[in-house]
């Protein structure tokens, strides 16, 4: 029996292969209860229990705040009596959701736990500054603020908001922009306002890439569904 947090569950985990010596990379894993119907179907790249069910806890607090981000998972780990049972390895990140889709078509639609659908009405675009400096990050939320800007505190935070929030006592975060009809719109803003932003913003875009310029504002579409 483990016990990490509020999470106590019985681990299966299959012997090892002989082939599999090596350590794999994606572990796919089933949760489930003996009080319930309920299933959850993920993966994993952490090769240590402790260590994923703990990422899991600390993450908790968030989704309690607001974050819809882990909500199917915390709706399962909600449950008494888990267990956890260990169903395929893959070295082979292209496979992994090909695969992980094959185990959820096993069980019927009513009995997995899932992300319940987002609310526009809290999409949103936000700015962290500080009158410390002319420095900003520009990010966006689908859960409002009270959902988001509990990770940009963590201590595992790998943002580049640290740059401000772990630097200035005195920063600030403001809604900038809010209406958004679907998530392709919010995305492109945020895009937009944090080239806009230029030189001042620590965001990093397109994939990880440092931001290096500006872009010719007049050349974009500047309008956003309300």
């Amino acid at each position: 029996m483990m016990e990490i947090g509020p999470f106590p569950l019985t681990l299966f985990k299959p012997e090892p292969k002989e082939e599999d010596i090596e350590p794999l990379t994606y572990t796919i894993y089933k949760i489930e209860s003996t009080e319930t119907d309920k299933v959850y179907i993920g993966y994993t790249s952490r090769e240590d229990w402790n260590e994923f069910f703990e990422k899991n806890y600390e993450y908790y607090n968030d989704y309690l705040n607001g974050d819809r981000h882990h909500e199917a998972i915390y709706q399962m780990l909600e449950q008494k009596n888990l267990t956890l049972h260990v169903l395929e390895r893959l070295t082979d990140m292209k496979e992994v959701k090909m695969v992980k889709k094959y185990w959820i078509e096993q069980y019927p639609t009513s009995k997995l736990c899932t992300r319940l659908p987002k609310n526009p009405d809290l999409f949103c675009i936000y700015k962290i500054s500080s009158p410390s400096t002319d420095k900003v990050y520009i990010g966006k939320s689908t859960s409002g603020l009270k959902g988001r800007i509990p990770g940009h505190l963590r201590d595992s935070n790998d943002c580049t908001s640290r740059i401000l929030v772990d630097n200035y006592d005195d920063c600030e975060v403001m809604i900038i922009e809010q209406c958004f009809k679907d998530e392709k719109t919010l995305s492109h803003r945020e895009n937009y306002l944090i080239r806009a932003h230029y030189p001042y913003a620590v965001n990093k875009v397109n994939g990880g890439k440092p931001l290096r310029k500006a872009i010719d504002l007049d050349k974009l579409e500047t309008t956003y569904v309300v």
